[in-house]
Parts: structure tokens; C-alpha cells; sequence
């Protein structure tokens, strides 16, 4: 009976692993891997420029309520 669960649970684990690894995003090449890459710098660029904006219109009116 311990052998036949210790065999189902091997079965699970490598079904989960095998399913983890399918799940990778895989680069065809090394352009798309540097593709891929600048694309994620670029959507980080724009969202601190959106952050830098909302703190410098959050800075303004605190500028604006104190005078």
C-alpha cells in the first residue's frame, strides 16, 4: 500500500513539474530574448514616468494648499 502511494505521489510530482516547465516562456532566438526584454523596459520606463507625474501633480497641490 506505501509503495503504490510513494508511486502516486512521484506520478503527481512529476506531472506538476512537467506542466510548470511547459508553461515557461521560451525565446526562439537571441533577438527574441532581447526583443522581449526591451519590450518589459519599456512598459517599466512608462510606468515610473506615470508615477514621476502623479507625485510631481501630488507635490503641486500640496505647494498650491499650504500658501
Amino acid at each position: 500500500m506505501g509503495f503504490v502511494k510513494l508511486m502516486a505521489q512521484l506520478v503527481i510530482v512529476f506531472f506538476l513539474l512537467g506542466i510548470l516547465k511547459a508553461s515557461e516562456p521560451m525565446c526562439l532566438s537571441r533577438f527574441d530574448y532581447d526583443e522581449k526584454m526591451l519590450l518589459k523596459m519599456l512598459k517599466l520606463e512608462d510606468a515610473l514616468e506615470k508615477i514621476e507625474k502623479s507625485r510631481k501633480a501630488m507635490c503641486g497641490k500640496k505647494k498650491k494648499g499650504n500658501k
